[in-house]
Parts: structure tokens; sequence; C-alpha cells
């Protein structure tokens, strides 16, 4: 019996039937399976036998050269050729850009009027409903949790009339990897920045509990600006545990991966961990800075295939490029160890993450010292005078010769660089001196080592002095040192003097670009004194100024950015950092410590975006990025610390807030020269005990951050403190002292320059209100809390401070039987908390919200809607804040009075 040539679907479904069978068995017992099918199925023997084999090892050759079907139309759905113009679901095929023994993937662009942009529309071909379609299901389920502005986004996914799935996916016009850097003729270090693109994505994939398993040049896409993308999750797999979870999927599709970069455990078909993916990025980057893989496969046999990944010994990239001495010798040393550590054939032996494989890449790059070198004290002595290349005479002139160093060679390297890579290299080597000065100077000092500006400043001008006296750069520099020191630990008012007194001592020729830099860090100072349009003004030109100069520009958008999302800018915060991060990159900059406080600067402004999961992991990543550099105990980390905390406010959940508050304060206490926590960590701390309902302790906190805030002439955190005050009062219904507290506070936002936007202005509004609302003013309090709302509405904030108006605006439309209002105001409550909580599983906003619509039902006589809310309610309080927390008390009496 031949088969058929013109299969219809019941032949195709039949055929793909047997495959699944087969493919479920144990692959010993395959071929006697085939040899006993039913006489009416032996026709399918050869082509199953020709699909097992390929099944039999993990390859994706079945992808790219599919077994030649006997029958024309194996390919097609429903018997038809796809073509262009063709629509497939809401898209209109374009034209094909790949195919694949499995899949077919077309450009393709929506065609019912819906967002009009290009996309990669994924289909399947006949013959594979039940595994590909599962396995185009799961990677739609896993590209939908994976959002990163390295992984190529998926943005549809579907069933035709016909059944047949569809994925419609970013489209990425660009070039695989290795030849995007052989075409451009990259340096070793330009392709390191690339690969470091890629382990960012893959560290993504991770935190998500997701292995790639197929990582390989031709998925992963560069695009002509430089942006990778990551590709090709349809053979991932979720963790669990350290191993991963075998599915149906799996049986039926096979184990689909590229054995040129496949580790050895998938070679063997063992459990699989992140190692994996950190040895197929070595193979991947091995390739990419000299040419070739690791080792020759031999593709003749399976065994032959497992053994050359199994036992084939790797040799050190350098010996790779023979013919190339200059790449041999930067290959040699510390590439060579890195990429030995990542392809140990045992798992245990490699990098334990792609973090860590990427923070040694990173150190390489900054000059430091790998951990995967030995400890020897001969290197890392190399490694800090080929990172400085100052006179080092003893360790007490470390500092001396840092800031000395660095003030003469910043004056040189500007006067030579012009984008050569030379200069790139002695400007990021100048970039690590500096920024290791300036850890010296800043946090070096323990607790109990007083220090008084005066001291420092004498220190920093004396170091300058000792190499080159006079010299207006250097003594620039030292100021900048001293000046991050104030900022760092909330001491905006010295900083701005300091700079500012630095600023008029300049002469007329020092380099313009100094002096921008000087001015942006100043406007940081201004903009957190309340100064803040002079602040924007300052910042705005620096920008202008810098147009030719990324590396000071992406310092000034940096410091524009956090003005942004003080007045609120949730939308400008989030543009202005990632045009510094952009130009950060694109000026070759390498600090480790500036990247993670670009990392949490971007953490900032997508909490303010309604992205809360995001800015948790982002947040994540620059406390890591700060270990990393040796900062985790530093000024910096008490301001992630500090936001971090925030970001979780936002999210409803003040328990892990102030978990992170106190981290930030025992830093400070042990870092800090004075002992003395800055007024902010003071100030917001206070406002994650009020949120826990602990009013007391909250009160007593804005107490101590309302004085610290006066000595340091800090208008913003003193109105800030005082407006929390009065809320925390309001709350034990200390009405009188808690209106005492808000006239002060608006005697002090009428001495400063506070826009009305600002967020303090924003919450003694708030305050104010509830005390009329208390004192039965209801029309006044409304009037204000509509106010604030509307400016919240027009800066279109996504944070906690957001539902906090709606809900009180619902509360008083009860009060006033206005329940069409209150309904309203609530259905929008709910929505912004949601939004705010984003994925986390509970929110005590969300609860809140939840008890506001249980009342707004019990109103109009809704009992079971009521009961139904409170139940949700008192679920998420519970989880948050504790049952004696008293919006869960409510909830809790609200439950008994309904009958719940």
């Amino acid at each position: 019996m031949n088969a058929p040539r013109s299969p219809d679907t019941t032949h195709l479904r039949s055929m793909n039937q047997l495959l699944e069978m087969a493919l479920a068995l144990p692959e010993q017992e395959r071929e006697q399976w085939l040899q006993t099918l039913p006489p009416d199925k032996l026709a399918f023997a050869p082509l199953l036998r020709a699909l097992l084999a390929r099944a039999s090892i993990e390859t994706d050759t079945f992808m790219r050269r599919p077994v030649a079907a006997p029958f024309e139309d194996v390919g097609h759905a429903d018997g038809l050729h796809d073509s262009a113009g063709q629509l497939v679901g809401p898209y209109r095929l374009i034209r094909e850009l790949g195919a694949g023994g499995m899949s077919i993937v077309w450009l393709a662009e929506r065609a019912d009027g819906a967002l009009q942009r290009e996309v990669a529309l994924k289909l399947p071909r006949a013959g594979w409903s039940a595994g590909l379609a599962e396995r185009m299901a799961r990677e739609r389920d896993i590209l939908a949790a994976l959002e990163h502005p390295n992984i190529a986004r998926l943005y549809d996914a579907g069933v035709t009339s016909s059944g047949r799935p569809y994925l419609a996916m970013e489209f990425v016009d660009g070039q695989p990897i290795d030849q995007f850097a052989g075409a451009r003729n990259l340096t070793v270090e330009a392709r390191l920045r690339l690969f470091l693109q890629v382990a960012q994505a893959v560290a993504h994939a991770h935190a998500r509990l997701v292995v790639h398993r197929d990582l390989k040049p031709t998925n992963i896409l560069v695009t002509h600006a430089g942006d990778v993308r990551l590709l090709d999750f349809g053979v991932a797999k979720l963790l669990e545990g350290d191993t991963t979870r075998d599915t149906k999927l799996t049986q039926l599709s096979g184990r689909v991966l590229t054995p040129d970069y496949a580790s050895p455990e998938q070679i063997r078909g063992e459990p699989l961990t992140v190692g994996s993916d950190v040895y197929s990025l070595g193979v991947v980057l091995y390739e990419l800075v000299t040419g070739q893989r690791p080792y020759k496969l031999k593709r003749d046999s399976a065994a032959a295939l497992e053994e050359a990944i199994t036992d084939a010994d790797v040799p050190p990239a350098s010996t790779q490029v023979s013919g190339d001495l200059r790449l041999a010798r930067q290959l040699r040393g510390d590439i060579d160890t890195v990429l030995a550590k990542a392809l140990r054939k045992d798992p245990a032996r490699r990098y334990p993450s792609v973090e860590a494989l990427a923070a040694d890449l990173q150190r390489h790059l900054d000059g430091e010292a790998v951990l995967a070198q030995p400890r020897s004290r001969a290197y890392h002595i190399a490694k800090f005078v080929r990172r400085h290349r100052l006179p080092i005479a003893a360790a007490s002139a470390v500092a001396t010769a840092l800031i000395a160093g660095a003030g003469v060679a910043l004056w040189q390297a500007r006067e030579a660089t012009r984008q050569s890579e030379a200069a790139r290299s002695r400007l990021a080597q100048l970039e690590a001196s500096i920024d290791f000065m300036s850890m010296v100077l800043t946090e070096g000092p323990q607790a109990g080592e007083a220090l008084t500006l005066e001291e420092l400043v004498k220190r920093s001008e004396s170091m300058a002095d000792t190499f080159r006296t006079g010299n207006p750069v250097e003594r620039a520099i030292a100021a900048d040192a001293v000046a991050d020191w104030h900022i760092s630990y909330g001491g905006y008012d010295r900083a701005e003097k300091l700079l500012t007194r630095t600023l008029e001592a300049l002469t007329a020729g020092v380099e313009p670009a100094v002096v921008t830099l000087l001015r942006c860090k100043r406007a940081h100072a201004m903009a957190s004194l309340g100064k803040v349009d002079a602040a924007i003004v300052d910042l705005d030109a620096g920008i202008a100024a810098s147009k030719n100069d990324p590396s000071i520009a992406s310092y000034c958008l940096h410091q524009r950015a956090r003005v942004a999302r003080t007045l609120n800018d949730a939308s400008g915060a989030l543009r202005y950092v990632q045009e510094a991060q952009r130009l950060f990159d694109a000026a070759g900059r390498t600090s480790v410590h500036t990247r993670a406080l670009l990392t949490a600067e971007l953490a900032y402004a997508l909490s303010l975006n309604g992205r809360p999961v995001e800015a948790h992991e982002r947040y994540g990543t620059a406390v890591g990025l700060l270990a990393s550099a040796g900062r985790a105990e530093g000024a910096s980390a008490v301001s992630v610390y500090n936001n971090w905390a925030i970001a979780l406010l936002n999210a409803g959940d003040p328990q892990g807030a102030l978990e992170k508050f106190d981290h930030s304060m025992e830093i400070s206490a042990r870092r800090s020269t004075t002992g003395n926590v800055p007024v902010y960590v003071v100030s917001n701390r206070a406002v994650a005990l009020r949120a826990l309902g602990r009013f007391d302790e909250a009160i007593e906190a804005h107490e101590r951050a309302v004085l610290v805030a006066r000595v340091e002439h800090n208008t913003i955190f003193e109105v800030h403190a005082l407006a929390g005050q009065a809320l925390a009062l309001h709350a034990l219904g200390r009405l009188n002292e808690a209106q005492q507290h808000l006239d002060a506070a608006g005697d002090v936002r009428r001495r400063s320059v506070l826009p009305a936007d600002h967020p303090a202005t924003l919450r003694a509004r708030i305050a104010q209100a509830m005390v009329w609302q208390s004192q039965g003013r209801l029309r006044d309090a409304d009037e204000a809390l509509a106010e604030v709302q509307a400016r919240h509405a027009r800066l279109q904030l996504k944070v906690a401070a957001t539902v906090q108006p709606l809900i009180l605006r619902a509360e008083i439309a009860i009060a006033e039987g206005r329940l069409d209002d209150a309904q309203r105001l609530a259905e929008q409550a709910l929505a912004v908390a949601r939004e705010t909580q984003g994925d986390f599983e509970y929110s005590s906003i969300t609860g809140h919200a939840w008890l506001t619509m249980a009342r707004v039902h019990q109103a109009r006589g809704a009992m079971e809607p009521a009961r139904a809310a409170c139940q949700r309610a008192r679920e998420h309080l519970v989880r948050t804040v504790g049952a004696l927390h008293p919006h869960a008390q409510e909830a809790a009496q609200l439950a008994r009075t309904l009958g719940s």
C-alpha cells in the first residue's frame, strides 16, 4: 500500500497522531513499535522513521531542513498555500521571512484598522495541530511573561476560523549578532558590550524561571542601531527548583535545539538548569570574539556528536586567532579565563548564573579583577595599576594619585579624543579612576570619624595640589567628589553652596564640559531643595550644550529624570532616563556604579508609570550591580534602597517597604561620617509606618524629619514631614494638632517656591481635605480632592497617592447620598489600585479600594456584591497590613454587619 499523494485533513491527522504516539515512547522502543503498525498504517512507516531519526538527537535541523514528505501539501494548512496578500486572522501577509519543517514566519500587518505596525507572524504548517499548537501556546505564555528591551515582544496570539494558531511578534529588522559584528569589524570591547545586552535578556528570562535552551547567533539579532533582540522561546522550559518541568509538549515535539551550541547535559538528556544557558552563551561568546566555535562537531552519528560536546577539550580562545597577534593579546588572560569557566563540562563548575558571567565581563571592561581568575596578589596589583595608570607611592597616597591623575587625564583625554579606540579606552580608565576616587572619599570613612565640610574640601584640595598646583580642573574634580558625598546623604544645601563657589572660582579657560557637569550636579541639589524652575533651566541648558558629548549629556539627562519624578512627571521621568541610558552606552562608558544608578532611576520611572513588577526587578538588578562594584554599603545604596521602598509602597506592600527603609537606615548608621540618616529616608520611612497603622511611631519619625529638614534648609522634606504628621494625627482623631501642622506646612510652602504639582504640595492638600472631611466641611474637602485628582490625571501618574483622593471622594459622595457618583469613584479607585498593584498578589491599596466599594454596595442595598467586595478587601488587607490595622478592622466589622 502506498501513502496517499494528496492527503486530506483525515490523512494528515492520522499521520500526526502516529507521530505523537511514537515520540511518547522511549527511543529504544520506537523501531519495534513501527514494525507492529496495523496494515492500514504501514504506508506511513518510512516518513515516521525519518521524522523520528531527526528527533532522536536535540537538533533544529528538522526546522531548517524538513524531511521530504511523500505528499505535496503537508506544509500548508487546509491544503492551501500561504501567499502575499492573504488574510490570517486580522493580519495581511506581506512576504515570507523564513520557513522550517514545523512553522513559517511571515512579515505581516494589521488589516482590521487597529494599530498599524509590521509584525513577524508565526504560523504552523498543517499536520502538526496537537504538538505544535501546544508548543506555540507555550511560546505565547512564555513571551507574555517576558517584557524586556532586549527580548522580542509578543503583540498578539490567536486562532483563525479554521483552527490554525498564530503568534504576532515584534518584527526585528536586524542581523545575527556574529554577522552584525563581522560586517562592522567591531572591536573586542564592542563585541563584549553587545554580548552583555544578550546576557541581560537571558538573565531576565531566568528571573522569570525560563530557560531558553536554544541560544545561538541566529536567535540573537542586532538592529541597525546596535540594539540586541533575543528571539525564539519556542523550545524554552520553565524551571521548578533545579530541574525543568517535563510536559506532554516535550514528548510530542521532541528535543529541539542546535547541537553546536548545546550543553553537555542537553546532549545527554539530563535535567536542565540555568547553567545550560550559561554554557550556550559561552559558545556564542567564543564564536563572537574568535569567529570560530570551540570545537568542530562530527555529524555522522549521534554518538560522535555527543562525544564532541561532552568530552572534547575547549582550546583557549586566544589560540584560535594565531594570525592576529593583537587580537590574541586582547583575548589572552581574562577572556580566556571567563570562557573556560563558562564552558566547563560540569555545570557545578561553571558560572552559577548568567549575571555572574556578565559581571565578570563587566569587571574586565572596567579594568577590574575578574572573579574567575586565580586570586594572586600580582594579578590584582597589575589590574589596579593598569586601571589607574597613575603614580602610586603608598597606600596613604592612593586618593591623592587618583584625584590628581584623573584631573590631568580628563583634561588631556578631552583634548585628544575623536572617537578613536585609544581615546575610548583612555576615557574608560579615567571614569574608573574618578569612580574609585569618589568611593575612597565618600565611603571610606566609618561612623565615628567625624569630618566637617571644610576638612573634606581641604583634604581634596591638598590632594590635587600635590600633583599640579593651581589646575582648576583638578579642583573641580575634588569639589565634585565632596558634593557627591553631601548629595548622597541629603546635604543638598551644602552641596549647592560648594558647587556654586567652585563654579564662580573657575577661570574662563576651563573646558565647557567641566562647567556643564558641575552645573548639572548643582541643579540636582537645587531641585532637591525645591528650586525646581531654576534647576530645570540649568539642566535643559546643560543637555543642549552637551549634544556632542554623550557622556556629559547622559549625566545631565539622568538629573533631568530625577527632577521629572520629583514633579510627578511620570512619562518625562521614563523618557529622560531611557535617553540617559542610551547615551551612556553610546559614550562607551563602563562604570558599573553609574549603570547601577541609571538602572535604579529607570526602576523609579517604571514605578511611576504603573509597572511595579518591572520596577521591583530593576531595583534588584541595581543592587546587584552595586554589590559587584563593591558599593553594596555605600551612599548610593542608601538612596537605591529608599527608592525601592517607595516603589513597594506604591504597589501596596508597606511591610516590604519598611524592610527596605530599615536596610537603608542601617547602611547610613554604619557608613555616614556623622552617623546621621538622610532626611529623605527618615521621612519616607514614616510614611511606611503610617501605612501599617503604627501612627505613634510615624508621628515621632516625622517630627525627627522636620528637625533635620530645618537644619539642612530643605523645604521639600519639611513640608513632606509636616503633612505626614498631620495625616498621622488625623488618624488618631487629633484634628486640632493636625491642623496646626498643616498651617505650619502652608507657611513653609509660601516661603519656598514649591510648584503646585509637587508631591509634597499635593500631600499637604490631601491632608487638609481629610481634616475638613472629619470636620464636616464636605464641600471644601471634595473640591480640594477634585483638584488633586485633576492634577494626578494630567500627570498620568499610576501610584498609591492617586488612589487616595478617589477613595475619599467616594466616601464623601456616600455621606451626601450621591450613590451613582460614589460607585463611579469607587470603581475608578479600584481600577487605579489594580494598576499600581501590577502582578503582585496582594495590595493594601487595592484592599482599601475594595472596602470602599463594599460600602457603596451596602449604601445601595446590594448586599451580595457588598459581601463579596468586603471579602476581597479583607483578603488584601490582612495579607499586607495585618488583621489589627484600622482598615482591616473596619472590613471585619462591615463583614459582621453584612452577615458574611
